[in-house]
């Protein structure tokens, strides 16, 4: 069994054990006692509203949307063989700044529900609307296989900042001018200071939470310096559909290292809907 095996398998029998009463009851309205004995749509159906109406009495904090989101997922044929070749290719090591590509990474991050598309590797351009969709995204990128997986930060609400030298960052947004917006995010957002690793050049990526008006660009510092490392702050905003402070039109590559913590952390996955503080993953 999978890491993400056992902590599906873990949540959804917490989850079932709670609806258990209410899934018998709606069972017995059809007549049966067992979902192996209804088609397996409404079979699927009566279970999800089992576990929906469960989580809003037992789980009120619970974020539902990303629960239905997440079991529907689990559910998708494509998810879990998607799942496992991606765990597997991110067991060698890769770099800092790489990008998803492909069609199992574009599964696997709209099954955990960040809206992606095909995004050119030639000419950096978005090829289609960014969906969370598992069929549309497997469609899409049977058309173009070797794209990168693409989304708008400017849509989302998170900013993702990566670094190749977690320890020389903190060092640079403290110090730098033009990491200032960085610095306020951090500040805004709580304390990541426990998060500082011992050694340079431990590879690392900081989600943080945006506020309504924020007004925050991409950010990008390129540093040749061999004692100090590099920093990219995927950002931007959107406002009345316009996307604005990203390049690209509002579209850039995910980080490889977004979708590994992802993986590495289930709830990550769910943070992305609704984030609240800072989230930081050293590699």
């Amino acid at each position: 069994m999978t890491k993400m095996d056992s902590v599906a398998l873990a949540a959804v029998q917490q989850a079932f054990e709670k609806a258990e009463p209410r899934l018998a009851a709606a069972l017995a309205k059809h007549g049966v006692s067992s979902p192996q004995d209804l088609p397996p749509e409404l079979a699927q159906r009566i279970f999800a509203e089992a576990l929906m109406q469960t989580a809003v009495q037992h789980f009120p904090t619970a974020q539902l949307d990303a629960l239905a989101h997440g079991w529907k997922a689990f559910a998708h044929p494509r998810f879990f063989p998607a799942f496992e070749r991606v765990r597997k290719q991110l067991a060698a090591p890769f770099d800092a700044f790489a990008m998803a590509t492909g069609m199992d990474p574009a599964v696997v991050l709209a099954g955990f529900g960040l809206p992606v598309a095909p995004f050119d590797r030639k000419s950096p351009r978005i090829l289609a609307e960014p969906r969370n969709n598992i069929d549309v995204a497997a469609d899409t990128f049977s058309k173009w296989k070797t794209a990168y997986v693409g989304y708008s930060p400017c849509d989302v609400p998170f900013y993702m900042l990566v670094t190749d030298c977690v320890l020389s960052a903190f060092e640079q947004i403290a110090a730098r001018s033009e990491l200032k917006e960085i610095k306020g995010l951090l500040e805004r957002s709580g304390s990541v200071e426990g998060a500082r690793p011992a050694r340079r050049f431990q590879h690392g990526l900081i989600l943080l939470p945006r506020e309504p008006d924020d007004r925050i660009s991409t950010i990008f510092l390129n540093n040749p310096n061999p004692r100090e490392g590099s920093v990219g702050l995927y950002a931007g905003w959107s406002v009345n559909g316009l996307r604005d402070g990203a390049p690209n039109n509002g579209f850039v590559p995910v980080p490889v290292q977004f979708l590994r913590a992802a993986l590495d952390d289930p709830q990550t996955a769910m943070w992305l809907w609704k984030p609240v503080g800072v989230r930081i993953t050293v590699n």
